[in-house]
């Protein structure tokens, strides 16, 4: 993507098998101010991101997968209703800082330490799914890859 520019009308983005090199800062790319449409963010195998803070206004699905050399997450996202995390702390010590007042969905197959990953008020959680670090969902799955967030969170 572009270092700068608005995507006005840009609702989905998909990046998989990428690499970010230098002073990346996706989550200025991905902020309401550039990008105001976006309601799905599906970030996987990314290496090169070390602090990733989203925030959006728009966002109603972050599906994020094995981010290699992520040290901190941050989302902010009023709107959000599913987040899935698979396999981002692989192996590191989580911090994460997560405020999304409506999520709905919410899947963490990852290392977690609750005195360093927050989550805000989730009064409108209905479906949690957990799963060990090495990237099985316990509850759904016998593969060691994890399912498409889709496939794995039903309502």
């Amino acid at each position: 993507m572009p270092l700068s520019g608005v995507f006005a009308n840009l609702t989905v983005l998909h990046l998989a098998d990428v690499r970010f090199q230098g002073a990346c800062e996706l989550g200025d790319v991905l902020s309401t101010a550039r990008c105001p449409s976006l309601r799905r963010l599906v970030l996987h195998d990314a290496q090169g991101l070390s602090n990733l803070a989203i925030r959006s206004e728009s966002l109603l699905s972050v599906d994020l997968c094995s981010l290699e050399g992520l040290q901190q997450l941050t989302v902010v996202a009023p709107m959000l209703r599913e987040l899935c995390i698979i396999n981002c702390f692989f192996m590191r010590q989580p911090v994460a800082d997560i405020s999304a007042p409506v999520l709905e969905k919410l899947g963490w197959s990852d290392v977690y330490d609750p005195r360093s990953v927050q989550f805000g008020e989730l009064a409108q959680l209905r479906i949690l799914v957990t799963g060990c670090f090495a990237g099985t969902w316990l509850t759904t799955s016998t593969s060691w890859r994890p399912q498409p967030y889709s496939q794995t969170l039903r309502t």
